[in-house]
């Protein structure tokens, strides 16, 4: 089985989207839905300072702050323009680049 669905999907509407994906495979999600607030993926390695729950809807909830700290260098521009597929960033609600 295949599925795609944007990863903002799991942040505001997780409840839902579990559902769905528990639906999909022939499953049924479990009458307690639990969020974890702290990061997921742990304080070291790769993944030190990533960001909770309620700090991702802050910054994942603000177009502005959204975009921060994203295609800052010119050459990171350049290669999303010619690497990602322009049909699948539309198909996910992303503006173009």
């Amino acid at each position: 089985m295949n599925g795609m669905m944007p990863a903002l999907d799991l942040l505001f509407h997780a409840e839902d989207t579990v559902s769905s994906i528990c639906a999909c495979g022939g499953g049924t999600m479990s009458p307690v839905f639990r969020y974890v607030e702290e990061s997921a993926k742990g304080e070291g390695g790769p993944h030190a300072g990533s960001a909770g729950f309620l700090a991702s809807l802050v910054t994942y909830g603000n177009k502005t702050l959204r975009m921060d700290d994203i295609l800052k260098d010119s050459s990171d521009v350049e290669f999303a323009r010619e690497h990602l597929d322009k049909g699948l960033m539309g198909m996910f609600g992303y503006a173009p680049i």
